[in-house]
């Protein structure tokens, strides 16, 4: 969790306080605007899926160190909650989807699948109950 957390505070601070960051957030508002003022969009494009590969990578890794195996079916869970954390924080931004997956996280289900017995997709907060 600590190298999750550090990854999303590292994306963060690449996206807002770089020039690439700056030039990603602008094709993300007008890409057509971006190239008339001289963003190079394809080198942008192009870094931006070099680096969501790399997380995704990171991720990977992390998921296979927890789960101590690795099995090509495992990353279909993983998806589904990534894209749920996307859609509850927002699509649009960078803090949303991360605070949505560190919730995710302490709302973890107590289930050993990964889910709730009874097909809930949340139970009550883990982090505060003794485990």
């Amino acid at each position: 969790m600590v190298i999750a957390v550090l990854l999303m505070l590292s994306l963060n601070s690449y996206i807002q306080r770089t020039s690439m960051g700056r030039a990603m957030r602008a094709i993300a508002l007008d890409p057509k605007g971006s190239l008339l003022m001289g963003i190079n969009v394809n080198k942008v494009i192009t870094w931006t899926f070099f680096i969501g590969s790399a997380l995704a990578g990171a991720a990977g890794v992390m998921a296979g160190a927890y789960y101590g195996k690795i099995d090509f079916l495992m990353g279909f869970i993983i998806g589904l909650k990534a894209f749920t954390a996307a859609v509850i924080g927002g699509i649009g931004n960078i803090k949303g989807p991360c605070s949505a997956a560190c919730s995710w996280a302490c709302w973890k289900p107590s289930g050993p699948s990964g889910w709730a017995e009874n097909g809930a997709m949340c139970s009550p907060l883990r982090c505060s109950s003794p485990s």
